[in-house]
């Protein structure tokens, strides 16, 4: 018993390579299923013409040019009853006064 601790037996070389194993596969396995997800959307994408690609891409444009609008609607909006709740609240006078 060369290695390790000579009370438990443990052999840190042993648990290294077989965590180093682990890793490995479930590095593959990642990588196989992202290859995986990209094939499905390069064959899913392989449906669409050019024109259909096109107005995709325009409609997303439009809901997230509509989301950033409405969000800074709704900023200004909450800017302002934040100034209405200041308004009512009554804040501890300063004792170094």
């Amino acid at each position: 018993m060369s290695s390790g601790d000579s009370h438990t037996g443990f052999n840190s070389t042993t648990f290294t390579m077989g965590a180093l194993s682990g890793a490995g596969l479930v590095a593959g396995a990642f990588v196989g299923t992202l290859q995986a997800l990209v094939q499905a959307n390069r064959e899913a994408c392989a449906r669409w013409t050019h024109n259909e690609l096109k107005e995709a891409f325009n409609v997303s444009e439009l809901l997230r040019f509509k989301r950033t609008e409405e969000l800074g609607e709704l900023q200004a909006e909450n800017a302002k009853l934040r100034l209405l709740v200041r308004s009512f609240t009554v804040r501890p006078a300063d004792p170094s006064r």
